[in-house]
């Protein structure tokens, strides 16, 4: 690899030149398919008062169904729902992720709560997770 005599001139050592193109090229590579598409659905929960006595969800369903993201979208989605909680630890291939309940009609005390599940390749997945990871968004 050949580093730029003017970044060496900088003060940067090669070493750290090279690390720095390293790693653009790792970040090049997860982000080069930003039109890969991932198969998303955003599903719901609600809780009353009355159904959280019963240990149930007083509502459920899908907001959305089978909708094609591209990788930019799809971050963008998160940014905006802020899906910070997965349901697995690892976040390994297949978990979900859901925003925290939040009061949605006070005057009835229901709270509500959505997921976003995603269906796509497992290498798909590692790159969204690395995205998602880098970004702060999980």
């Amino acid at each position: 690899m050949s580093i730029p005599i003017d970044l060496l001139r900088r003060g940067m050592k090669e070493h750290q030149l090279e690390e720095r193109c390293y790693i653009n090229q790792q970040w090049s590579d997860i982000l080069k398919n930003y039109n890969e598409v991932f198969k998303v659905s955003v599903t719901y929960s609600e809780i009353t008062p009355e159904s959280a006595k019963e240990c149930d969800f007083s509502d459920t369903g899908f907001e959305s169904e089978d909708v094609n993201y591209t990788l930019k979208e799809l971050i963008a989605l998160f940014e905006r729902k802020w899906f910070n909680e997965a349901s697995c630890s690892e976040l390994s291939y297949g978990c979900w992720f859901s925003t925290e309940f939040q009061i949605i009609d006070y005057s009835t005390a229901t709270e509500r709560s959505e997921s976003i599940h995603i269906e796509c390749s497992e290498c798909n997945w590692n790159r969204l997770i690395k995205v998602l990871e880098h970004r702060d968004l999980i």
